[in-house]
């Protein structure tokens, strides 16, 4: 039975002491990750360059928008400016031709008083835009 006993009993695995793996150099491992550096580089300049038309596109229109906003203002203007003289046509006429003074005084008095408050209701309407885009200067 000592025969069997000693078949059965497992051969002891020699023990190896782990070896130390070869550092490797940078140039070895540069062939390995270049094609994803370069997947990287790529897709970054797709998004830089989608990132510039974009800023373009809204440059384009921030001045078109500029451009149709003067627009609008040169003809409010231009009707503000034949509606005033209009006006001072009339208060002249009321007051030089048919000699009604003060009827031509109160239509001048209405027309200083429309102004007025037209220049305020500007520099108000102006004040508060430049509250709400937080560009104070004083």
């Amino acid at each position: 039975m000592s025969d069997e006993n000693r078949s059965n009993v497992a051969t002891p695995v020699p023990v190896q002491k782990p070896t130390l793996l070869a550092p490797e150099r940078l140039s070895d491992l540069v062939p390995t990750f270049a094609p994803f550096v370069d997947r990287y580089f790529d897709q970054q300049l797709r998004e830089t360059e989608s990132q510039e038309r974009i800023a373009v596109r809204s440059a384009d229109l921030e001045e078109k928008e500029i451009t149709i906003a003067a627009q609008q203002w040169r003809w409010i203007f231009a009707l503000a400016a034949i509606a005033g003289i209009l006006l001072f046509a009339l208060a002249a006429g009321l007051i030089f031709i048919l000699h009604q003074t003060e009827a031509g005084i109160l239509v001048l008095s209405h027309v200083a008083a429309i102004v007025a408050g037209a220049v305020g209701g500007a520099g108000f309407i102006r004040n508060r835009e430049r509250r709400s885009t937080g560009a104070d200067e004083g």
